[in-house]
């Protein structure tokens, strides 16, 4: 009697000890796709072997999950086997003893080993040992992985055979053994929207991404700014209309056309004009003009953004199929797209160089900044300084009174020009050195 209980010891001893390593083959398996390369980096950095190893198989599993699928298998099959051989008989005479029929009571202790093992092979064999390795994967992986890379090379004869069995099946069904082309977006946004939920994602930075899904699903005519909205200069207005339409512009950018935006003959950077000592003709503009970049509007907004890359151009212009113009798109458009709305307005510099030498400059130019444009080091602009503190109020104080466009007036060794007004305010200023001061300083 005793001989028979020494053996079932040992023999429960064997089903567990395969269980308990189909829980080391289990915990292993998500432990390595859990694993953050990143953090397997920085031990492997600080020296640790087993942190390389499980660093290698991190960027490759293949042959390692291949290996641990093989050794769950195996175990399966002859903790199965085994078990119900060993426990099956004994147990059947145990219910045959108490009264269950002899032609049954072989088949029922099969059934109840089987179970039995099945349970505890769930339990301990795979649900515990996946819930660790979910707790601190890298440290599961470094811990076993040394251990799993032996077998994984032991049994790489046996992988290679599968390996080629499986692919001679695929060609004998008529299938290809394609790989997979990876994530798709749905997965992905539900990786992020997982990840959100956990606090590993802020909710911005889910949103940029599914911007980015966005817009590769966008047409460049979804972006653009439609034909209606659009200031544009017309070459067949008359000079002072052409003027205005240039000098009370808020972009930096504007179409030109010739009487309809469907004969544009290009777009002009407003800087390029506001240089100009004056523009007394269309041919100063007509010299300045650029090419845009012309679409169709079906063209894909990816596909103009890598063209308006590859060509240098920040501008497009929107056509359709008859080859009217439906409206313009800048690269901070598409950009904006991408990123999300920017909060700052489109604005001009506050100084632009003249061909002749003067500057034309906003109203609200500061007066530190004006010395410093001009180079000037002294005090001249003390007397009254408490009046004023920007261009505006210089050239308002000077006067004497607020100003009107065209006014002229020459104080501090600088001749002002007031060339544009918005409303009571002084908009823009034409500030020009006088001879005497430009030798002085």
């Amino acid at each position: 009697m005793k001989t028979v209980d020494s053996s079932i010891v040992i023999d429960l001893l064997i089903v567990l000890f395969l269980i308990v390593l189909n829980g080391i083959f289990a915990m292993t398996e998500i432990a390595l796709i859990s694993s953050k390369p990143a953090k397997l980096e920085v031990e492997a950095n600080r020296g640790k072997r087993s942190a390389e190893i499980a660093l290698k198989y991190s960027k490759d599993p293949t042959d390692l999950l291949s290996t641990v699928q093989v050794g769950i298998t195996l175990i399966g099959i002859i903790n199965g086997a085994y078990g119900g051989a060993r426990f099956s008989a004994p147990l059947g005479e145990l219910f045959a003893q108490l009264g269950m029929s002899a032609q049954y009571a072989p088949t029922v202790g099969y059934v109840v080993v089987v179970t039995m093992i099945t349970y505890l092979s769930l339990i301990i064999g795979e649900l515990v040992p996946k819930r660790i390795a979910l707790v601190s994967p890298e440290k599961v992986t470094m811990a076993i992985i040394p251990a799993l890379d032996v077998f994984s090379k032991v049994m790489r004869p046996f992988i290679w055979i599968l390996s080629k069995s499986t692919l001679f099946l695929f060609k004998l069904l008529g299938l290809k053994a394609e790989q997979s082309s990876g994530e798709t977006e749905l997965e992905i946004k539900q990786l992020l929207f997982e990840g959100a939920q956990q606090g590993a994602f802020a909710h911005e930075e889910v949103q940029q991404v599914e911007r980015v899904f966005a817009f590769h699903d966008q047409l460049i005519y979804e972006l653009m700014q439609p034909r209606t909205t659009l200031e544009w200069v017309d070459l067949e207005d008359d000079m002072d209309d052409i003027k205005k339409s240039i000098y009370e512009s808020k972009h930096n950018k504007l179409p030109v056309g010739r009487d309809t935006l469907d004969e544009f003959v290009g777009y002009i950077d407003v800087r390029d004009i506001l240089t100009l000592p004056t523009l007394r003709e269309p041919s100063q503009i007509l010299k300045r003009i650029k090419q845009p970049l012309v679409v169709p509007k079906q063209r894909e907004a990816s596909q103009v953004l890598q063209m308006m890359q590859k060509n240098g151009v920040e501008i497009a212009f929107v056509l359709d199929e008859y080859g009217g113009f439906l409206g313009m798109v800048t690269l901070f458009d598409i950009l904006e797209e991408i990123v999300g709305e920017v909060m700052i307005e489109e604005e001009m510099p506050e100084v632009v160089r003249r061909e002749d030498g003067s500057y034309l400059a906003d109203g609200l130019l500061s007066i530190e900044d004006l010395k410093r444009t001009f180079g000037i080091r002294d005090n001249r602009f003390d007397e009254g300084r408490n009046s004023y503190h920007t261009l505006a109020g210089l050239v308002i104080y000077a006067l004497g009174d607020f100003p009107r466009r065209g006014d002229v007036v020459e104080a501090y060794g600088l001749r002002f020009e007031v060339v544009d007004m918005d409303g009571k305010r002084v908009d823009q200023v034409i500030v020009t050195m006088l001879p005497d001061q430009t030798e002085e300083d």
